[in-house]
């Protein structure tokens, strides 16, 4: 799939799907979840479809940018928010990147050129470091945004994740699951696989958020900006069956969920909320657990729970030991 500055279609290709998949699997990321297709669609779709898209795809590597204007022009990732996606991807992407930078130079002009924005940069990794070594002379570059992603091993299965967490959270995380069972409440798996099943699961979700504190302040799912966005999300990830949902119930009635989806042996976690009456039940920590026990039911070796930074992200700390720097960076051409 090659295109260049115009509208993605509203149909991609399978083979331009399948040979961007293998791209980000041939990237090592930080965060492959949010390069690939579900994520980044998802958020072209809800929030810049009608933007102008320069895509190159060749021996396995690919260039994806979309055009966004301001007061000056910039190419950034199609996913623009919060900038986990890489728009160069692939075992060796830079030759594919110098033909896009030709390709943009022909179409604004050497005086009219775009500031390009690159998401999902993991510092000293090699190809960071080559891509300044390359480009240092022809671009300035800066740093417009840094975070630490977190995540826990899964390779060894449930004891080895719990013999990485301390003894007061095992054994906290063994009462409240104690209690939970104590009153009744059970734990129901969804793993989507068509629109309608995955529409079904997030009037599901968006009835639970209703209740919940993320809800009352119209944030979590049902803020603005994300509402559309998981919605697609969760359908994307569900056509391709990665979606891994899990209702906590009590009584017959919904009271909490947690959704994420794969990318090969790896869980992106997304959202997890629960009616704020039922707080008393650690109703978070005992979903977190359960999407742990079943993704290690299914062989996965690592659960990414995204980014720490920040005092809200503080209690991912007891979940998660490992740590991976995420940049984004912009290019303004000297």
């Amino acid at each position: 799939m090659n295109i260049a500055f115009e509208p993605l279609p509203d149909i991609l290709p399978a083979e331009a799907l399948t040979a961007w998949h293998t791209s980000c699997q041939l990237s090592e990321l930080p965060d492959p979840c949010c390069s690939e297709p579900p994520w980044v669609l998802s958020y072209h779709r809800a929030h810049g479809n009608e933007r102008r898209v320069l895509c190159m795809q060749e021996h396995g590597n690919m260039v994806l940018f979309a055009e966004q204007r301001d007061k000056e022009t910039y190419l950034v990732p199609l996913e623009s928010s919060w900038l986990y996606d890489r728009p160069l991807l692939g075992s060796d992407p830079l030759p594919l990147f110098f033909e896009a930078l030709d390709c943009i130079e022909a179409t604004f002009g050497p005086a009219n050129f775009p500031v390009i924005v690159l998401g999902g940069m993991a510092p000293h990794h090699p190809f960071s470091n080559e891509l300044l070594v390359n480009l240092g002379h022809t671009f300035a570059f800066f740093l417009l945004h840094e975070s630490i992603q977190c995540a826990a091993s899964l390779d060894g299965g449930l004891d080895t994740f719990l013999a990485n967490r301390s003894a007061n959270f095992r054994q906290k995380l063994k009462k409240a699951c104690g209690r939970a069972q104590n009153a009744g409440i059970l734990f129901e798996r969804q793993s989507p696989t068509n629109h309608e099943d995955a529409h079904t699961c997030y009037q599901r979700m968006l009835a639970v958020e209703q209740k919940s504190w993320k809800g009352q302040e119209h944030n979590g799912i049902l803020h603005p900006h994300t509402t559309p966005f998981y919605d697609l999300l969760l359908t994307q990830l569900a056509i391709e069956g990665k979606a891994r949902v899990i209702f906590a119930q009590k009584d017959g009635k919904d009271i909490g969920f947690i959704f994420g989806g794969l990318s090969n042996k790896i869980y992106r976690g997304q959202q997890f909320s629960y009616a704020m009456d039922c707080a008393a039940y650690s109703i978070g920590n005992i979903l977190q657990f359960e999407q742990i026990k079943w993704l290690c039911d299914e062989g996965c070796v690592r659960y990414d729970m995204g980014p720490i930074t920040g005092e809200k992200m503080a209690y991912k700390a007891h979940w998660t030991e490992l740590r991976f720097p995420l940049q984004s960076w912009f290019l303004r051409h000297a």
